[in-house]
C-alpha cells in the first residue's frame, strides 16, 4: 500500500462513470483519490471507504448510507492538506452532490465553496460550540431532500436488495 499522501501515490480503486450504480457492503481502499464518483446517480450502503487525500471525489450525485469513511492521513503532517471529499461541481447550478446519511466520517477537509448542512448530529463530535461559521443547522423541512433516496431519483432505478 502507498504511504498516505506520498507524491505519485494517486491510485483510483474504482471509477463510477455510469448512471444508476449501487454498491452494498463494499470496501474501497486507497491513499489519494480512492473512489472516483465521476458522474451519474449512485447509491452506497454499508460501505467502507479509506484514503488520505480527496478520497471521495468527482461530479456524481450520490447517496451514501450507513457508510464508514476513514482517513489514513498522518495527523499534523505539513505535506498532506487533504480532504475527505473533493466534489468537482463547476457551478452552483449543477444538479450534483454527495449526501452522507448516518455515516461515520473520520478526518477533516478543506472548505472552499460548499453547502454544509448539519441535521440532528450526535455523539462526541457534535459539540456545537466549536462549529465553523459556514455550518448551517437544518430543520426537518430543509434536511428532507438529502435524507432519502429521492436525492438520486432511486424510485426510477434502484431495486431492493436482500440477503
Amino acid at each position: 500500500m502507498a504511504v498516505p499522501g506520498a507524491v505519485g501515490a494517486q491510485a483510483v480503486a474504482i471509477r463510477i462513470g455510469g448512471d444508476q450504480a449501487a454498491f452494498w457492503g463494499c470496501g474501497f481502499f486507497g491513499s489519494q483519490d480512492t473512489l472516483h464518483d465521476d458522474r451519474g446517480r449512485h447509491y452506497f450502503k454499508e460501505c467502507y471507504i479509506q484514503g488520505s487525500i480527496d478520497f471521495v471525489f468527482g461530479n456524481g450525485k450520490s447517496f451514501y448510507e450507513n457508510c464508514e469513511l476513514t482517513s489514513i492521513a498522518s495527523p499534523g503532517s505539513r505535506s498532506i492538506n487533504g480532504a475527505v471529499t473533493a466534489h468537482g461541481r463547476a457551478s452552483k447550478d449543477e444538479d450534483s452532490g454527495f449526501a452522507f446519511v448516518n455515516c461515520s466520517i473520520g478526518g477533516t477537509g478543506r472548505i472552499w465553496t460548499i453547502f454544509y448542512g448539519e441535521y440532528k448530529c450526535s455523539g462526541a463530535g457534535s459539540n456545537m460550540s466549536q462549529r465553523a461559521s459556514y455550518v448551517q443547522k437544518l430543520n426537518d423541512t430543509q434536511a428532507l431532500p438529502f435524507l432519502n433516496l429521492s436525492f438520486i431519483d432511486a424510485h426510477l432505478w434502484l431495486q431492493s436488495f436482500s440477503n
